[in-house]
């Protein structure tokens, strides 16, 4: 079977998975069936991080997804940097001035 997010991201990074099968005596019944090669549980781990800090952050997936380990290390680390910011009020003359002065001439 090839479900998962697991074959998914063997299929990514162009690193798949074999399978090992050993079968009993009579050549029929198996034995034992492990999954070998694949991606490093590293791979794994930084994944599931991402996946877990993109979810809970809400910033959403998109079109433009971190790929590599150094992407997603990279983007987790910007995760937590930008959720520890303020936010920015609503009426910041020095931020959010522009804009508003452009809303205010339109709705006249």
């Amino acid at each position: 079977m090839k479900y998962g997010w697991l074959y998914r991201l063997a299929d990514t990074i162009e690193q798949p998975y074999t399978q090992l099968v050993e079968y009993g005596r009579d050549n029929v019944t198996v034995a034992r069936m492990e999954l070998q090669d694949g991606p490093t549980r590293k791979t794994m781990y930084v994944t599931a991080l991402y996946y877990t800090m993109t979810c809970m952050t809400s910033v959403g997936f998109g079109n433009i997804a971190a790929e590599t380990d150094n992407e997603k290390i990279f983007s987790i680390c910007m995760m937590i940097v930008a959720g520890e910011l303020p936010p920015i009020p609503p009426d910041h003359p020095e931020l959010n001035g522009a804009y508003c002065s452009t809303v205010k001439s339109r709705k006249k």
